[in-house]
């Protein structure tokens, strides 16, 4: 008999039709140490690290790159993530979100 795992899909998706890309999180940037799976991200140019998305900030991360996959713990300092950078997601369950970052992300489809 084989085993099967169940997977399930993010609550802020709307269908498992997604496409994710690799990148590190900055442990500095999230207060509580655990990035919450649906966070808007940016990337700060001058680490090349994932933070929270902030439309006012001018450090690189007002620029939305992709939404956290999945919920990650920093205690432990910086780690890899999967951002969703394609599909389509319920933007009333997103962290972060503004309308601004919706033409930063083309390829997801705002619900």
């Amino acid at each position: 008999m084989a085993i099967t795992e169940a997977y399930s899909v993010p609550e802020f998706l709307l269908n498992d039709h997604y496409v994710t890309k690799a990148v590190t999180l900055d442990s500095t940037a999230w207060a509580d140490k655990v990035a919450k799976a649906g966070t808007v991200v940016g990337i700060v140019t001058s680490s090349g690290k994932a933070v929270p998305y902030n439309n006012s900030n001018t450090d690189g991360s007002e620029v939305a790159v992709g939404i956290l996959l999945e919920n990650i713990d920093l205690n432990n300092g910086d780690q890899p993530a999967a951002i969703v950078i394609h599909g389509f997601v319920d933007k009333s369950k997103l962290i972060g979100y503004d309308e601004a970052c919706e033409a930063d992300l083309p390829l997801i489809y705002f619900g």
